[in-house]
């Protein structure tokens, strides 16, 4: 075939043939020499007839043959999470463009349906494409890679602050956000010395560390220090 409706077909024409004389050679079904045959099976028959009235028919087949599809899937696709979304949505399309018919795509992922800008969470995705038409089926993949770059947040570290020794706050109730999953933070202490006992810095560390292994680190420092009111003396 040459386009979706079919090829134009030359053939020889039949010559009837009679004992006496023949009266006319005429198509009676099909379609006549130069015209476009359709996709497929074609019966074209001619009819004699004599001078007499008398009639034989002559048939035969012309196929034309479609072109089956040769599909193309796309490079490798990857992209990052949208903003508070554990994954994205994606553009794709497989190409066809030779098919006769043309061919329809389908795109599946674990045999369901899925469509270009679908949302495709973080991860990897195999899709499949078929193109299909009356000649047959072909089929290609391709991927699509969703990666999570978003850290995860921290809610409730507080701010640094001085104190006496005998006002240090309790540890504060942090808690992790993130646009997938994360884990309870990680929480630490560490206590360094000052130039008296009594005069130290804690530095308190909240971590969380998400699925994608990104991690965020917050710290609140407190200052410990005796503050002496001053005395006078005569």
């Amino acid at each position: 075939a040459t386009g979706a409706n079919g090829a134009v077909v030359d053939y020889t024409l039949p010559l009837g043939a009679d004992n006496c004389s023949v009266a006319s050679t005429v198509l009676t079904s099909g379609y006549a020499s130069g015209s476009v045959f359709p996709i497929g099976a074609t019966t074209v028959t001619y009819t004699v007839t004599d001078e007499a009235g008398l009639t034989a028919n002559s048939s035969f087949t012309i196929v034309v043959s479609g072109l089956g599809p040769v599909i193309n899937c796309p490079a490798a696709i990857a992209v990052t999470a949208a903003a508070g979304q554990c994954g994205a949505p994606v553009t794709f399309a497989a190409t066809e463009t030779t098919a006769i018919p043309v061919s329809t795509i389908v795109h599946t992922e674990n045999g369901q349906p899925v469509s270009s800008g679908s949302f495709f969470t973080v991860g990897t995705h195999i899709i499949t494409a078929t193109a299909t038409n009356a000649v047959g089926s072909v089929v290609c993949t391709g991927s699509i890679t969703v990666a999570d770059n978003i850290y995860p947040g921290l809610t409730g570290v507080p701010a640094n602050v001085t104190v006496q020794c005998n006002a240090v706050p309790a540890v504060a109730n942090v808690t992790a956000t993130d646009n997938c999953s994360t884990s309870a933070p990680v929480f630490t202490e560490l206590r360094t010395a000052g130039d008296c006992p009594n005069n130290y810095i804690l530095t308190r560390t909240w971590s969380t560390t998400d699925a994608s292994g990104n991690t965020t680190t917050a710290s609140q420092v407190i200052t410990v220090q005796v503050i002496q009111t001053p005395v006078i003396t005569n």
